[in-house]
C-alpha cells in the first residue's frame, strides 16, 4: 500500500487512514514506533491499539513471535537489517515487500502472510505500513497435509534405516570366514548399495519443512568444514582461503557442499586435494575445486557434471529460494561457484 498526499497538514494525519484498512494492519514512523494499530489487527492478536501506539524497539513483534524484533515494516524502513528467522520467503517488487510470518506466539506453527510498503506524504517517506493476512481455509489445508506427509516420511525413514541395519548385519555374518575374493567383492558392492539407500533416506529429513523452517546461521568456515566432515573423505588435503563471514541459509547448503566433496572423492581416481576460496564481489562467490584431471567436472549438454545424483539439483533449487545460486564453470581448477548475496551474509564477530 503506497500512500501519497500533498497537504502538509495531512502529514500528521496519515496514520488515521490505517485505521480504515479492512484487514489487520499497523504502521510505523521513521523511528520504528507504532503510530497505528487497527481494529482488525487487535482482534487477530488480542491486543488493543492503545497498548501499542507510541511504542518502539521492536515491541510490535511480541504478539507474533513472543519477543521484540524487526518485522517486515522495519525491513522496509531499514533494508540493511538482518532478516529474522521468523520471516521466510521474503520477496520484493517495486513498492511492496512480502513474506510469510511464523507467528508461533499466536499458535504453534501458525503462518501469516505479511505485506509492507513505505508511506510517502508530499513526496517524502514518513513511515511504513504492514498488512497481516491470515491464510484462507485452502492454505490451512495445504499446511495440514504437509504436516501429515512429514509424519509419514519420518515413519518410513525409520523403517528403512532399521531394515538396512538388519541387512548389513546379515552381510557381516556372511562375510565371516569367507575367503573367496569374488564373493567378498560382491558383499562390498552390497554394502555400498545399502549406504546409498541410507544417504537417500536421510536426505528426506533434510527436505522436511522447506520454506518455513528457520535458516542456519554459521560462520562460513564452520559450514565448509562440517560439509567436508560429513562427506567422510579421509586422507584428503584441504586448502581453504575463506573470508570471515557468517552465512544465514537453509541447512541444505551444507549438503550441497558435501555432494561436491563426494564427487571429488568417489570418482576414481579420487582427488588428493580439495580447495575452497571466497572472492570479494557482489554477490560474494565461494569457489570449489580439486586437483583431479580425469574430466569428472566435464559438463554435459545441460551444463552439469554427469556424476552428480538427481537430489543435488533439488538441493540447488531450494538454495535459490534464498537467492543462493550454484553454477558449474567448466574450469578444471575452480569447478563450482556458489554465489552468496549480501542479504545472507554478515561479518563474523570473534567472541571476546
Amino acid at each position: 500500500m503506497h500512500i501519497m498526499h500533498s497537504s502538509r497538514r495531512e502529514r500528521f494525519e496519515w496514520a488515521e487512514l490505517i485505521d480504515q484498512v479492512p484487514v489487520p494492519a499497523y504502521a510505523l514512523d521513521l523511528g520504528g514506533r507504532v503510530v497505528s494499530w487497527n481494529e482488525p489487527l487487535s482482534r487477530l492478536v488480542g491486543i488493543d491499539g492503545a497498548e501499542m501506539i507510541g511504542r518502539g524497539g521492536g515491541v510490535h513483534a511480541v504478539p507474533f513471535v513472543a519477543k521484540p524484533g524487526p518485522m517486515l515494516a522495519d525491513l522496509v524502513l531499514a533494508p540493511g537489517l538482518a532478516v529474522p528467522g521468523y520471516l521466510v520467503g521474503l520477496e520484493h517488487d517495486r513498492l511492496t515487500s512480502s513474506a510469510l510470518l511464523l507467528a508461533d506466539a499466536l499458535q504453534t506453527g501458525r503462518c501469516l502472510e505479511v505485506h509492507a510498503s513505505p508511506i510517502v506524504v508530499a513526496g517524502e517517506r514518513v513511515g511504513a505500513i504492514e498488512l497481516v493476512i491470515p491464510p484462507g481455509p485452502q492454505e490451512e489445508r495445504i499446511r495440514s497435509s504437509s504436516a501429515i506427509f512429514d509424519r509419514l516420511m519420518r515413519s518410513v525413514r525409520h523403517a528403512i534405516l532399521n531394515q538396512l541395519t538388519i541387512v548389513l548385519g546379515y552381510i557381516e555374518l556372511a562375510r565371516e570366514g569367507m575367503e573367496n575374493p569374488v564373493a567378498n567383492a560382491d558383499l562390498d558392492r552390497a554394502v555400498a548399495a545399502a549406504e546409498t539407500i541410507r544417504i537417500q533416506a536421510e536426505l528426506t529429513r533434510d527436505f522436511s519443512g522447506i520454506g518455513v523452517r528457520e535458516p542456519v546461521e554459521r560462520p562460513l568456515a564452520d559450514l565448509v568444514f562440517t560439509a567436508v566432515e560429513h562427506a567422510g573423505y579421509p586422507g584428503v588435503s584441504m586448502e581453504a582461503r575463506l573470508a570471515p563471514l557468517v552465512v544465514r541459509a537453509d541447512p541444505l547448503l551444507i549438503r550441497a557442499i558435501e555432494h561436491l566433496v563426494r564427487l571429488s572423492s568417489e570418482v576414481e581416481p579420487a582427488a588428493t586435494v580439495i580447495r575452497f576460496e571466497t572472492v570479494d564481489s557482489d554477490p560474494v562467490v565461494l569457489r570449489y575445486g580439486d586437483d583431479s584431471e580425469d574430466g569428472r567436472w566435464t559438463l554435459d549438454a545441460n551444463g552439469h557434471p554427469s556424476s552428480l545424483p538427481p537430489e543435488f539439483f533439488l538441493i540447488r533449487d531450494v538454495l535459490l529460494l534464498d537467492g543462493i545460486h550454484l553454477e558449474f564453470t567448466g574450469d578444471s581448477d575452480w569447478a563450482v561457484e556458489v554465489h552468496l548475496p549480501r542479504a545472507v551474509l554478515a561479518p563474523h564477530r570473534k567472541e571476546e
